[in-house]
């Protein structure tokens, strides 16, 4: 329902006429009851009109409102608001719990409709026992909305996301591998090397290399390949863009030896596997992109068991004493 003007203005000017009464104390009530609860008493009033003012007041005070159902004996003790409607307006009286103080006003309540006439009622009622009461005061301060906090701008900065690095580098090079022993291995082969980060700068690599070499003599040719595995324990530095590690280790394989005589010199060929291991002591880099790059490595070892093809009592070619390869490639 539209409120017209003068109905407003009514009930602007109703909250707006008030006057303390001082009244006697309450003969026999004791002083620690004082503040026991609110009483809302409402006479002659529209029912609707009593019911929406008793549920705003509750609203408003919560828990101190008590019950119409309440006993002599508390009701006496506790604060009171009593309404009484005649006329197109209401009388209201706030009594203390002490008795000691009464506040009372008249509102107009002309051309008011039951709902507003009712919120009217019972926000005025609860500003008079604000004024009498430090419970009832208490509870509309802690009712009262809070100041709206100013608005805090802020500014959101993306996270930069660290580098990947790959769980395991894969690269695949091209190697010289060469030996010191008088007869040695001068060949050429290929690796497949796989490199992990394990804990910070602690890694683990390992690869696995074929490579071949030959030789001649008066007597024929000789031809030797060699398949090894490799493996370290290996402390590094890593950037966005390049890698670098040195590592710890050995490497063990096999070398398959085998002759071919000229013809006609009366000798016969053959052919020999052997083993060969040792410790070593390798070197690995890196550089490019996350995904792909340059891959390099190298190692120095010692074959504490070697391996020799033989001729009669004549070495045409030996995996035997200290070993140097380098390789070279991509990794991704």
């Amino acid at each position: 329902m539209r409120l017209s003007q003068a109905a407003l203005a009514a009930g602007v000017v109703a909250l707006a006429v008030c006057r303390v009464v001082p009244a006697a104390a309450v003969p026999g009530r004791p002083a620690e009851l004082d503040g026991a609860g609110v009483v809302f008493e409402v006479g002659g009033c529209a029912p609707r009109a009593a019911a929406d003012a008793r549920r705003i007041v509750g609203i408003e005070l919560g828990g101190l409102l008590l019950p119409p159902t309440t006993s002599p004996e508390r009701s006496v003790a506790a604060d009171r608001l009593s309404v009484t409607c005649e006329a197109g307006s209401a009388e209201l009286a706030a009594t203390a719990a002490s008795g000691r103080a009464v506040v009372r006003r008249r509102l107009q309540l002309v051309d008011l409709p039951d709902d507003v006439a009712a919120r009217v009622v019972a926000l005025a009622g609860i500003e008079m026992l604000a004024a009498l009461s430090p419970a009832v005061r208490a509870q509309v301060e802690a009712r009262a909305p809070e100041p709206p906090a100013a608005p805090v701008v802020a500014k959101i900065v993306a996270p930069v996301a660290p580098a990947r690095v790959p769980a395991v580098r894969i690269s695949i090079l091209g190697v010289l591998r060469t030996f010191s022993s008088s007869a040695g291995l001068l060949a050429w082969g290929a690796s497949i090397d796989l490199d992990r980060p394990v804990r910070g700068f602690w890694g683990f690599a390992g690869n696995v290399e074929v490579v071949a070499g030959g030789a001649s003599s008066a007597l024929g040719d000789a031809h030797e390949a060699l398949a090894s595995l490799g493996g370290c324990w290996e402390a590094g530095a890593r950037g966005a863009r390049w890698a670098g590690a040195l590592g710890l280790g050995g490497r063990v394989g096999l070398a398959r030896f085998a002759g071919t005589p000229q013809p006609g010199s009366g000798t016969v060929g053959s052919e020999v596997v052997r083993a060969w291991a040792g410790p070593a002591v390798s070197v690995r880099g890196w550089l490019g992109g996350r995904s792909l790059g340059l891959a390099f490595m190298g190692d120095v070892g010692f074959a504490l068991r070697g391996a020799q093809g033989l001729s009669g009592s004549d070495v045409l070619l030996a995996a035997s004493g200290g070993w140097l390869s380098v390789g070279l490639g991509v990794g991704f």
